[in-house]
């Protein structure tokens, strides 16, 4: 991979994403949102997995001289898929999709999980989505759920043969539906007051439905051709607890 052309790239996509992020709405739980006592159940909670995922990127790193190119190359994936948002006006937030069942696949779940941390960063200090009060809580669920609903989804496809395209489909999809669901999870332990916080949940949740379950869908799609090609034709790159079920 060309290093000049790689910064070049990812300098090119910064800069479309400050200028073009979409004003009025924000993603991700915004600051403010979470009180202090959820703000650090949800730091403990991310906290092992963020430092497990830096612990096996470095050690990775030392033995494959290519690995942090294609770390690089899913972290943009994640950044810039993540940073289209739609407004969802019923839920007077956006949907956009998670990319994280990408990169579960393409460089293991943990791995995503870091990609996922640095994008949720990168979104609160630079272009007003989330918030660092809340960063734990978006991690938990976009970084952490989402990587790993995405590769549990797509090695159950493998273990029962479906195509690949099919299983990259569900680890899309399912990393997208996954995130929501736990994002409202979090907001109802939050805001439920005497009310049920499984009603709160499935109120949550299903206003998030609308406008995310098409883009689910179309990011499933994209998943699909995505992981099929790199299993295709860079096979090597593939984290090696997918190839537990390629075989």
């Amino acid at each position: 991979m060309d290093m000049k052309k790689f910064i070049l790239t990812i300098t090119l996509m910064f800069a479309y994403l400050i200028l073009f992020s979409v004003p009025g709405y924000s993603m991700h739980i915004a600051e403010g949102i979470l009180s202090i006592e959820w703000v650090i159940v949800w730091f403990l909670v991310a906290l092992p997995f963020v430092i497990w995922s830096i612990i096996v990127v470095v050690n990775k790193a030392k033995s494959d001289s290519n690995y942090l190119s294609v770390v690089a190359l899913m972290g943009a994936v994640v950044l810039l898929m993540t940073s289209l948002a739609i407004p969802s006006p019923v839920a007077g937030s956006v949907s956009h999709p998670a990319a994280t069942g990408i990169s579960s696949i393409i460089v293991g779940p943990i791995v995503s999980v870091l990609l996922g941390t640095i994008t949720l960063v990168i979104q609160a200090l630079f272009m007003a989505h989330g918030g660092i009060t809340s960063l734990g809580a978006n991690i938990t669920s976009m970084a952490i759920v989402g990587s790993f609903a995405g590769f549990i989804f797509f090695k159950l496809s493998r273990l029962i043969k479906l195509p690949y395209f099919v299983a990259g489909f569900f680890a899309g999809f399912f990393a997208d539906i996954f995130t929501y669901l736990t994002t409202a999870l979090q907001l109802a332990l939050e805001i439920h007051g005497s009310e049920s916080i499984i009603s709160v949940w499935m109120k949550i949740f299903a206003l998030f439905m609308p406008i995310q379950l098409p883009v689910s869908v179309i990011e499933g799609i994209i998943a699909g051709f995505v992981i099929k090609v790199f299993i295709d034709r860079l096979p090597n790159y593939i984290d090696p607890v997918v190839e537990v079920v390629k075989k």
